[in-house]
């Protein structure tokens, strides 16, 4: 798995999760798009905590999309930023397709 971190380590962070259960809009992002949605992400609580990061992409009928095209040799190519936009992780989740789900440690 490659990853890249540029400034601090925001390992764990899921600050749009908080946000959107808190009623606010998260700025400059966006959780539908072309019929496709982000499902409830699930992540560990903080920084240095031991965990799983899992999401699943949901289509149009509200089922997890799994037939993805391939791109760059990856199935996903993930982009996990600080909400202070002081550092980011470029990881590769793993599909489970009885599930559907996207998971990385």
């Amino acid at each position: 798995m490659s990853t890249h971190n540029q400034g601090h380590s925001n390992e764990g962070q899921h600050g749009g999760e908080e946000q959107q259960a808190a009623g606010q809009a998260v700025a400059g992002v966006s959780l539908s798009a072309d019929g496709f949605a982000l499902s409830p992400v699930k992540a560990p609580m903080g920084t240095g905590t031991e965990g799983e990061l899992s999401f699943q992409v949901l289509g149009q009928d509200g089922q997890p999309v799994i037939e993805f095209a391939r791109e760059h040799d990856k199935d996903l190519h993930l982009i996990v930023v600080r909400s202070d936009g002081a550092g980011f992780r470029h990881v590769h989740p793993v599909l489970d397709e009885g599930t559907g789900t996207w998971s990385l440690p």
